[in-house]
């Protein structure tokens, strides 16, 4: 899967997102993301000057440890 535009596509090419892009693709609000990377938790982003960036694969790895069995369980898989 690949970007056009900033949104997900199937051909492959390039692979960075926008904050809105990523944050729609977890379900999220941009804000949400943003407070997570002042805080330094949320998944990896890049930062190109002013410019903030999402590898699509970290996102997908990130959402894939977010998998809980129950309410207790902290940790990731």
């Amino acid at each position: 899967m690949s970007l056009e535009h900033g949104r997900p596509t199937e051909s492959g090419a390039l692979r960075l997102l926008k904050p809105k892009f990523a944050a729609d693709y977890l379900g999220l609000t941009e804000n949400t993301l943003a407070k997570w990377r002042m805080r330094g938790s949320g998944p990896d982003y890049m930062k190109f000057g002013n410019a903030i960036r999402y590898d699509f694969t970290h996102l997908r790895e990130y959402a894939a440890n977010q998998v809980r069995r129950s309410t207790s369980d902290e940790g990731a898989k």
